[in-house]
Formats: structure tokens, C-alpha cells, sequence
């Protein structure tokens, strides 16, 4: 099977072997969400998987294809039983998982890549509105009986006001190493969500918090934790927009911006690609990033 990959994010990434929660969609298919397991505990990916035979690790927007099938009932219960893989006498697949993540596909092999997908592509793709509330309400986890209801565990969306925060230790000990998300969807706040893209580690921007422009987020609905499921970011894509034949070398954060509205030929394009290319961003929309974050 083919999928695009949306995100790639942290999954008990701990020793030599790695650990991630690799999900995406079915290019046939973009209302269909796709997320990989690996056959040990946690169902995690590993490098094993992940890593191309070129030695190079699988990245969002990556096309691939993988030999997968999806994980249902006759499966989980033979497998139960028998062991999954490897580390099969921790891998026990709790049955309350086919409904509350039925997008779950057991993956036989290495990813082969196929070629890059842009985010001009994918934002014009259609499945990408999770309905007035995401993952059925406003708060930050679900119960099991709502996440068993709710019957889906991946989505993204446009959301406004976006901002990453540091958040204490239980210990009182410094800050934990996932950033907290506060934002806007549908004209409501959510907060307190967890951001698990590898992109955004707290320890690695010194827990200064971040504000962004217009943003698209990939969520997800975690594994059972203290009988709740917690809804997490795995993936922030910050979208600005170019110019088609762009002498100025300039990017804008919004698409509403004056100076970006006489132009027809106007490209998505994510922010860390367009500072890469040595563009620069619009002081318009600068100054309105700027007071947004004040």
C-alpha cells in the first residue's frame, strides 16, 4: 500500500532502536488515515522500519509504500495469543483499540520511499475538517467509552492563535520535555495538549515558547492512560505563502495579507522551507505575527 506520510512523531523513543508513531493518509484516498505499527510493545515503529535503504529516516510528506494489513479482530486475538513479534510477550492489543484507533495497519518490512509530496498538494486535498469539535469535544482526552464512540483517532485541521508553551515538572524539577499547545478551532480554545512533533522539543528551543502564523495541525488520539485517552499534536505544519515569480524574495505569514492580495500565483509553502530558500517575511505580516504574540 501507498501512504503519505503526515507525521512521524515521538513514540517511547528511548535506547538505539527509536520509537514513533507514523501515520498518514492514502493518496487514493485522502479521507482515509493510515497509522503504521510495528509488531512489539506499544506497536511503535522502529528505525528498522523507518529507516529507508539509503540510510535516510522517513520525514512528513514523504510518499511510500509499505507491505501492511489492517490489525482487526481475528488478528488481535491470534496474535494475542501467539505473540506479535519479537518483544511478543509485552505486545498485548487491548481490543478497545480497533474502534478507538481504527486506522491501524501492522507493517511487514522497511518503508520504500517513493518521492516527495508538497504542501501546496496536500492542502488542496480534501478530508481535512474534523467537524465542529475534534475528536468530539473541547476537552484534552476522552474517556474510553467516548474514545471507543468517537471511532477515529487521527485528523487534521486549520487552527488559529497558535502557541507553544513550557509546562512544570510533576516534581517541581524543570520542565517537561513535550511542549503544551494552546489554540483556536471553530472559535474554541483548546489547551493544554500535548506536542509530541519531533520538530518542536521544548529542551531544544530552551523552553522559551513559541507563537505561529497560520498553522494546520495533525492530531491524534493516544493510547489508554490512567483510563483516559489524551488527544496529542503529532505534526505542526506553519503554512505561509509565496509569490509564483518572486523577485521580492518574500514570504507571507497570512493569506489575507494586502501586499499578497493583487497576486493570482500564490503558492503554500511551509515556513522553515521558505526560510531556508533565504526569503524573508513580509514586515506587514510580521508586525501582525508580532502583536499577536504580545
Amino acid at each position: 500500500m501507498q501512504v503519505i506520510i503526515l507525521t512521524r512523531s515521538d513514540k517511547y523513543n528511548y535506547g538505539e532502536d527509536g520509537g514513533y508513531c507514523v501515520a498518514g493518509i492514502d493518496p487514493e484516498a485522502p479521507d482515509k488515515w493510515v497509522r503504521l505499527c510495528g509488531p512489539r510493545e506499544h506497536f511503535k515503529i522502529t528505525n528498522a522500519e523507518a529507516v529507508y535503504e539509503n540510510g535516510s529516516l522517513c520525514e512528513p510528506l514523504d510518499l511510500i509504500e509499505i507491505d501492511a494489513v489492517r490489525i482487526d479482530g481475528n488478528m488481535v486475538r491470534a496474535c494475542n495469543a501467539a505473540g506479535w513479534g519479537p518483544d511478543h510477550e509485552k505486545a498485548i492489543y487491548n481490543e478497545n483499540m480497533l474502534s478507538i484507533q481504527p486506522e491501524n495497519y501492522l507493517v511487514d518490512g522497511r518503508f520504500r520511499f517513493i518521492r516527495k509530496i508538497d504542501i501546496d498538494s496536500l492542502l488542496n486535498m480534501a478530508g481535512f475538517n474534523p467537524g465542529p469539535f475534534i475528536f468530539g469535544d473541547s476537552g484534552r482526552s476522552l474517556s474510553i467509552g467516548d474514545a471507543i464512540r468517537n471511532n477515529s483517532s487521527l485528523t487534521m485541521m486549520k487552527v488559529d492563535d497558535l502557541e507553544l508553551y513550557p509546562k512544570k515538572g510533576k516534581e517541581d524539577d524543570g520542565y517537561q520535555a513535550h511542549y503544551r499547545a494552546r489554540f483556536r478551532y471553530n472559535g474554541i480554545v483548546y489547551d493544554d495538549i500535548s506536542v509530541t512533533d519531533p520538530d518542536y522539543l521544548a529542551k531544544d528551543t530552551d523552553f522559551s515558547g513559541l507563537t505561529f502564523g497560520e498553522s494546520y495541525l495533525i492530531m491524534s488520539l493516544g493510547e489508554e492512560f490512567r483510563e483516559r485517552h489524551y488527544k496529542l499534536i503529532a505534526k505542526i505544519f506553519e503554512v505561509v505563502y509565496v509569490i509564483g515569480n518572486n523577485k521580492k524574495g518574500m514570504f507571507h505569514a497570512f493569506r489575507d495579507c494586502p501586499y499578497l492580495q493583487k497576486y493570482n500565483n500564490v503558492k503554500y509553502a511551509l515556513y522553515n522551507d521558505a526560510v531556508a530558500q533565504g526569503l524573508v517575511q513580509c514586515a506587514e505580516c510580521k508586525k501582525r505575527r508580532d502583536a499577536q504574540s504580545e
